[in-house]
């Protein structure tokens, strides 16, 4: 169910989303614009909830229950959560109690939107629920997964969603740099209409205030504690005691409310941790490649970099050192070939040709070639565009005939660079690395 949980299976994930965007804009501007004559208060976060809710089950049942377009608590569904949550945890230690709560209305939603999939007159979705039935996932499975599907996922979206936008309009700085950013780009016609997620992606602060909301204040906290080893370490310089369990709690509550006498030196610890992280994540590190050019002759050398981001999505570095997305709507099982031109030219004998990636590439190549490589990419079964390497030993392959060789390299901010040069079978070109630290060394 991995591809099903991600979106990978759903084709028009990205428009289905669009248009709850649009309602919950048609809607504000419908009910809630300002004027002087008519003063109006908007109550955001029930808006979020509402928007959350007709995403979930536009995507998930192929349908929007409508909560934008009336304005309004569907089912009492919200009103319902929010009265029965302080009592869950107190009945998962009884569970007997369960029964004193009535979840019939959410079973009979649960049946009819599964039931409307099967039988002589079942409707058929790129969905959630369209890929669960092309699994043959269990109709009795399929109604506990709808369920889940409004539990787990609409409050704890339309969570992200209020925090993030709590800490950018609270501090004008940063909601006018991303404005900025944004106007900007609109400007040198980067982002269509609606923005695409292609788009977003070429927005570095937009990515960083997505992130940084996410980290600030976690929607879902559970089991995301971490374990220091038992050694102990060294965070940044930060001496971190053996086996402690470090939660979301240190980076969400201010410095001011860790009292010194519980916490002790751990305070002033978390307070220059948290200082880090936070400058640290915005500012997106540079890491420089430089390539020298050491062959004899007079042949082309050409460069080309591709690699994971943050997100486990493939990314290829263009010339002008931005990077390109394969966009998985046009993706399929046969491999496609990558019509742009991504060669970036290595100069002549003797020369340097320096290469900057940012700090958002988790793993990379960076593949030297004598004339021309072509790329293909391919849609894997998960939904997931991969890339497919060169061979030389399948000769209808146009990379046959080309002699090229990688380096690869990995990055993490607590750890550094790591990088090598492995040959398996054959080897086309020598290369040679060497790894220099800011210092020098």
């Amino acid at each position: 169910m991995q591809s099903t949980y991600s979106g990978k299976s759903n084709r028009t994930l990205e428009e289905d989303i669009n248009v709850q965007v649009h309602s919950l804009v048609k809607l504000i501007r419908r009910k809630y614009l300002w004027t002087e004559s008519h003063p109006r208060h908007v109550d955001f976060a029930r808006l979020s909830q509402f928007f959350t809710m007709d995403v979930i089950t536009k995507i998930a049942y192929g349908k929007a229950f409508g909560y934008l377009r009336d304005d309004e608590d569907k089912f009492d569904y919200l009103r319902t959560i929010e009265r029965v949550v302080p009592f869950v945890a107190f009945c998962t230690s009884f569970p007997a109690l369960s029964r004193l709560f009535d979840s019939t209305w959410a079973h009979r939603v649960a049946e009819a939107v599964v039931d409307e999939r099967y039988g002589e007159l079942s409707v058929t979705k790129s969905d959630m629920l369209g890929s669960f039935v092309q699994r043959r996932l269990p109709r009795r499975q399929m109604q506990a997964e709808v369920l889940f599907q409004i539990t787990a996922g609409s409050e704890t979206t339309a969570t992200a969603l209020r925090a993030t936008l709590l800490h950018l309009i609270t501090k004008p700085k940063y909601l006018e740099m991303l404005r900025g950013e944004i106007y900007s780009a609109i400007g040198a016609h980067l982002i269509s209409c609606p923005i695409s997620d292609a788009d977003v992606k070429r927005l570095p602060f937009l990515q960083a205030c997505v992130k940084e909301g996410l980290r600030i204040h976690l929607p879902f906290t559970g089991l995301l504690m971490k374990e220091v080893p038992p050694q102990g370490d060294v965070i940044h310089g930060v001496s971190v005691h053996a086996r402690l369990y470090i939660n979301q709690f240190a980076i969400q509550v201010p410095y001011a409310c860790l009292d010194p006498l519980t916490f002790g030196m751990m305070a002033l610890n978390l307070l220059s941790l948290v200082l880090f992280m936070k400058v640290g994540f915005l500012a997106a590190a540079q890491l420089p490649v430089f390539i020298v050019n050491n062959a004899s002759g007079n042949d082309t050398i050409n460069a080309y970099v591709t690699g994971l981001d943050l997100n486990n999505e493939l990314v290829l570095l263009k010339p002008d050192g931005s990077w390109y997305y394969p966009d998985p709507a046009v993706q399929s099982s046969i491999p496609k070939s990558i019509a742009e031109d991504f060669a970036i030219r290595v100069g002549g004998k003797g020369t340097t040709t320096a290469i900057n990636l940012t700090s958002d590439l988790l793993a990379g190549r960076i593949w030297i070639s004598i004339n021309s490589l072509a790329f293909f990419t391919v849609l894997d079964v998960g939904g997931v565009v991969r890339l497919v390497e060169p061979s030389v030993t399948d000769s209808s392959d146009p990379n046959a005939s080309v002699k090229w060789g990688f380096i690869e390299f990995t990055y993490s901010k607590r750890d550094g660079v790591f990088a090598n040069i492995s040959y398996v079978d054959f080897i086309c070109l020598s290369l040679g690395i060497s790894l220099s630290s800011a210092n020098g060394l």
